[in-house]
């Protein structure tokens, strides 16, 4: 059953002004209209625009979620204008806060900031920004980053290929070994770079290592689109998860020098893998295919770490929506999965069961009819954060913009609460991978 929320929510009258909502085609959406699950409800609302220029991108849409509590900021890329970050300062009282964007300089009409990560290294926050480039350039800009401050982000240093198209996406991650790594998929390989050589300046030790697809890329598509870090705690080993050309990989990066090939989940029906998130425990992995009518799906790795098969070719369960539509982008928080499901908006997903997933929540964050149209493209929402501390998530909607959501009963992740490694995408800074697991 769909029930009609009325909620208040409270903008400050700076973004009301700044960010105002204009989309051809598309009508105005606000927090009194959203069709959600009873237990969802709307803390806000930034109506905001993203410029697609020439056509050459998609309205792209990512999110970073600050869990300082003392920093709680919001950060959206692309910036309104397209090539650049929007910070906000999401205020205890309810309003949100404008603070600044900072454009990318420089940057080709037809390049377009990417993702967009919050990272914790001497002493400071600092964002780190994707860029990619319509066509492969030569020493061309991959990513940015910048300092966090009070009045804004400043930038700090830019990260250069010889050759490429880019970064799409970013994973900062707190190695083992007590490095702060930022490891990059879009290119036709992963970059390791050691962070605090990229915020001191020092280039000849910023690249860590390169790490080579194991697949041939077809076509254009590209080595790598999207990768993850995590702790497996029984093992003590770092590893990597990576999706892209042939699938979805398991590294072990504990020396990120020396990398080795754990796990290979090649489907018969999947070209080309477009995210994968583990699970806590490193057992198995959702996953994520770019293409009209594909589900989330969960594949059991165990049959390869146990030495009884040498790929995995079948998913154990498979979740969507609407079969007409597909998810985009996912975070795992066990056992729930929360899903930027593209027309559908938010949901909500238990995985406690492999086998039979089922949806606990959903809003949505759009008025798109689906059409079941396979050359309709990216619309709707497009990227979703949870913010460990507290439960709040962020769904960035490409027609009508960001929401801040919550959901009764959800207040926060720690996975030891649950009896499991903490792993997620948001890491221990000053302490380290968790080692104690469950």
């Amino acid at each position: 059953m769909q029930v009609i929320f009325v909620t208040r929510i409270r903008i400050s009258p700076a973004v009301a002004l700044t960010l105002l909502f204009l989309f051809a085609g598309t009508s105005a959406l606000h927090a009194q209209d959203i069709q959600a699950t009873r237990n969802v409800t709307v803390e806000g609302l930034i109506q905001r625009t993203v410029d697609a220029q020439d056509g050459q991108f998609d309205r792209t849409l990512y999110l970073a979620l600050s869990e300082d509590p003392d920093q709680p900021l919001l950060l959206a890329s692309p910036s309104v204008n397209g090539q650049g970050v929007d910070t906000y300062r999401i205020r205890t009282d309810g309003d949100i806060e404008l603070v600044a964007s900072a454009v990318i300089a420089d940057l080709p009409a037809t390049s377009r900031s990417r993702d967009v990560k919050l990272f914790y290294t001497a002493g400071a926050w600092y964002a780190v920004v994707a860029v990619e480039h319509s066509e492969p350039r030569s020493n061309s800009v991959a990513a940015v980053i910048y300092r966090i401050g009070e009045t804004g982000p400043r930038e700090v240093r830019r990260i250069t290929t010889f050759e490429g198209s880019g970064f799409i996406h970013l994973f900062p991650y707190k190695h083992s070994s007590g490095k702060a790594l930022l490891f990059t998929a879009g290119d036709a390989a992963i970059h390791v770079y050691d962070l605090d050589a990229l915020v001191q300046g020092d280039a000849n030790t910023a690249l860590v290592a390169t790490i080579d697809s194991p697949a041939q890329p077809v076509a254009s598509l590209r080595g790598f689109r999207d990768v993850f870090v995590g702790f497996e705690p029984a093992l003590g080993q770092d590893r990597m998860y990576t999706a892209g050309a042939g699938g979805y990989y398991v590294y072990d990066v504990t020396n990120p020098v020396s990398d080795s090939l754990l796990a290979m989940v090649n489907p018969a029906g999947i070209l080309y893998g477009h995210k994968v998130v583990p699970e806590p425990n490193g057992n198995g992995v959702l996953t994520a295919a770019d293409y009209r009518t594909a589900p989330l799906r969960f594949y059991d790795l165990r049959p390869v770490f146990d030495g009884n098969a040498p790929r995995i070719r079948t998913a154990v369960g498979a979740w969507t929506a609407n079969w007409c539509n597909f998810a985009q982008q996912f975070e795992f928080r066990w056992p729930y999965a929360f899903v930027a499901s593209m027309e559908d908006g938010f949901q909500m997903v238990n995985m406690r069961d492999h086998e039979n997933p089922y949806t606990s929540a959903y809003a949505r964050t759009n008025t798109i009819e689906t059409d079941c149209d396979p050359n309709a493209g990216h619309r709707g929402a497009y990227d979703v954060e949870v913010r460990n501390r507290d439960g709040l998530i962020a769904v960035g909607d490409l027609e009508t913009g960001i929401w801040l959501l919550r959901v009764e009963d959800f207040k926060g992740w720690d996975g030891h609460g649950w009896g499991i490694p903490d792993v997620s995408t948001v890491q221990d800074w000053e302490n380290g991978p968790d080692e104690i697991g469950g």
